[in-house]
């Protein structure tokens, strides 16, 4: 592999505009006490979680911990407004917009390993996990083309002064455990620790009527998570950081030969993941603060599939990505009305992967600037604008504009506007992906076609769900969107909260299942829907009844739509024969919208705790019908055995904590003991039991 040079990028000069007082670097201690909740996501400077004008959620380590889950899967599962998505790897949907548009971030850097737009978050432990930030409706104008449905930022925990020791350990059903060490200590100037995960899992097969229903790998993980702060000056502070996942699968599955006779496949395979983020920031006065990052990543994913009769080679895949990012910010902070926050980055990536003709290589430039100005007590706007130039595409601007309206000290009014633009990646194009251990295949927009015609010739393909001539070449999409939410807060221990969005998209590229191979496993492929539309509402309630208890609850509702399916059904255009044989028209009230998006969805969490140390947390989260394919072969979801059902999860955990450095937990993930077949993550009842150690040794 060819070394990429690094780009030195210098900012540009700035205008006598900048940041809120409170936000300087010398005021943000002094003015703690006024401050609820800070966050960093919605303007990359710290801001009020109550001022920011976008809809903006945060996830605290004490929910995190309520939850008793091992990985972030879980834990934003139980989110309003998030929907868990699975069927090539497992992921998230905001908005009705799928995983390729949700940016990932780890304290402010992305996540890469999109084997087929979907960055499996079920390798993100959370033992360490400060407070997690979502950021919902597109943030391109200051994270790029990733982040046109929303950004979530994983933000870990450092060291506070003296030493700590954490210990946990978890184990579940299914031979599940985890073991999780956190260590740090902060003396002077210096700051430094470490954190260490170890997952493992048996992996998960449940039967149904002598047939496979849900299937995931055994795997054992390992996270390592060193980092070190130093303030080398009182103006010059390095922070530096790294993160390294080693995970190895193994997994038994069956194929059908060309004889049809089956065949046991033993596969094996490893995913390595390695991070390093230095960070330089330089304050030379109050009003000024310069960061200077070098991001470099590396992920790996190999595996190998032999005949368990003979050990004779099945197939092998091999997937690698390598991501650099130079990047330069300036925060300019002027009084206590303005901020400007601007920076310039260069960030190359390189791809390998089995099957792939050439080396994937993509270089991108990009430039970006937000204002933040309160106009009055009442009166608070953000925007700004990224502009990209990318070696793949061309040149794009993403705006951004947001408001909010603070009608009384009770009530508050947000709105934003957002651009987006995404063009078809390596992934979209070349993908040629078979991984039997997670059970799907996916296949690029040119390969698809001929991958798919060679397996129907084998007698591999069980069913169609439209024909692979369908596929063409993908087109960029575009995007607009706009958001309104609310905040109502009547008292101090009740807030009610709510948010409007409208996505209008052109040539969205959908990944979506086009066949089904004959051990069941999907087959997903990507095109374009020239016209889309996600829109709906959320809701959320919050209230604490007594120091003990809280209730909380939440729902969304959304419509994900192809708007050209709509004018084809308006001008009687698609049609299906009914159970009698008839052909008949399509009816508006007959259209599902797009694959994979529940209508309905919700949660409501009750939590109880008292100061002998006892809490409990009881969590129910609801996941409507949703559309899984076309099955009458009309290429829409029309008919109800095109709809995968509802689930309906109760969680449930109980602690105590003795002696004020023990904390024992039990609990059980979907007491309902429901499976899905079309949500390979809903696998049944999970029970679990922990035990957790927090040594602290303050100022020594």
């Amino acid at each position: 592999m060819s070394k990429t040079p690094f780009l030195l990028l210098l900012t540009a000069a700035m205008g006598p505009i900048g940041l809120r007082a409170q936000l300087a670097p010398s005021d943000s201690t002094a003015k703690t006490e006024n401050i609820k909740e800070i966050v960093v996501t919605a303007s990359r400077t710290e801001m009020d979680l109550e001022d920011v004008p976008v809809p903006m959620s945060v996830i605290t380590s004490e929910e995190i911990a309520n939850i008793g889950a091992p990985r972030l899967t879980d834990v934003l599962r139980e989110q309003t407004g998030i929907q868990i998505v699975s069927g090539h790897g497992t992921g998230v949907q905001m908005q009705g917009m799928g995983s390729d548009y949700v940016m990932i971030l780890v304290n402010g850097e992305p996540l890469i390993g999109r084997t087929a737009g979907t960055l499996d978050l079920d390798r993100i432990a959370v033992g360490n996990i400060k407070r997690i930030e979502i950021l919902k409706g597109p943030a391109s104008a200051l994270y790029g083309s990733e982040a046109m449905a929303g950004v979530i930022n994983i933000i870990t925990e450092k060291s506070s002064e003296g030493q700590h020791l954490n210990l946990s350990a978890n184990y579940r059903t299914f031979n599940t455990s985890d073991f999780n060490l956190d260590y740090g200590v902060k003396k002077k100037n210096l700051n430094t620790g470490i954190v260490i995960n170890r997952f493992a899992s048996d992996g998960i097969q449940l039967e149904q009527s002598d047939e496979v229903q849900i299937s995931f790998p055994a795997t054992t993980a390992y996270t390592m998570s060193p980092y070190a702060e130093w303030q080398m000056h009182k103006k010059w502070k390095l922070d530096v950081s790294a993160r390294l996942y080693d995970e190895q699968q193994a997994s038994l599955f069956t194929v059908a030969g060309s004889d049809d006779v089956t065949h046991n496949i033993i596969s094996s395979g490893y995913r390595k993941e390695y991070t390093l983020l230095p960070k330089l920031i330089f304050t030379p006065n109050l009003r000024n603060k310069i960061q200077l990052r070098q991001y470099a990543t590396y992920y790996q994913f190999e595996e190998e599939m032999n005949y368990e009769s003979d050990g004779a080679l099945y197939s092998t895949s091999i997937f690698t990505q390598q991501f650099f990012r130079t990047e330069l910010q300036h925060d300019y902070f002027h009084n206590s009305l303005h901020t400007l926050t601007s920076g310039m980055g260069y960030a190359p990536e390189l791809v390998e992967a089995t099957r792939y003709a050439d080396e994937g290589t993509f270089r991108a430039a990009y430039a970006f600037v937000q204002h933040s100005w309160q106009a009055t007590n009442k009166l608070y706007f953000l925007y700004g604008g990224r502009y990209d130039i990318h070696s793949a595409y061309r040149n794009r601007l993403s705006p951004k504009l947001a408001a909010q309206y603070k009608a009384t000290k009770k009530i508050s009014i947000n709105a934003s506007l957002g651009g987006g633009y995404k063009a078809p990646d390596f992934r979209h194009l070349l993908l040629d992906f078979t991984n039997p251990i997670a059970g799907y295949s996916v296949f690029g927009a040119k390969t698809a076609n001929r991958r798919i015609s060679e397996m129907q010739e084998m007698g591999l393909i069980e069913a169609l769900y439209f024909s692979p001539h369908q596929i063409q070449d993908l087109r960029p999409e575009h995007s607009m969107a706009y958001n309104l939410g609310w905040r109502y807060a009547p008292v101090t221990s009740l807030c009610f909260t709510g948010n409007f969005f409208y996505n209008n998209i052109s040539d969205l590229i959908e990944t979506t299942p086009v066949a089904r191979n004959v051990n069941g496993s999907n087959i997903f492929s990507y095109r374009n829907i020239a016209r889309v539309q996600t829109c709906g509402a959320e809701f959320n309630a919050n209230y604490t009844a007594t120091k003990n208890w809280s209730f909380a609850a939440g729902y969304e509702y959304l419509r994900a739509e192809d708007l050209d399916v709509l004018e084809q059904i308006e001008n009687g255009e698609i049609f299906r024969r009914n159970p009698q044989g008839v052909t008949e028209r399509i009816e508006r009230g007959d259209y599902f919208g797009l694959f994979n998006r529940a209508r309905h969805s919700g949660n409501v969490k009750v939590t109880y705790s008292n100061n002998s140390g006892w809490n409990v947390s009881l969590r129910s989260i609801y996941r409507g019908p949703f559309p899984f394919g076309d099955i009458n072969g009309n290429n829409i979801a029309d008919v109800q055995d095109e709809m995968a059902p509802a689930t309906v999860l109760l969680n449930m955990r109980v602690s105590k904590t003795i002696y004020k450095k023990f904390l024992v937990e039990t609990g059980v993930m979907n007491l309902l003991g429901q499976v899905n077949r079309f949500e390979p993550t809903v696998a049944g009842r999970i029970w679990f039991a922990g035990l957790k150690m927090n040594l602290n040794w303050e100022g020594k």
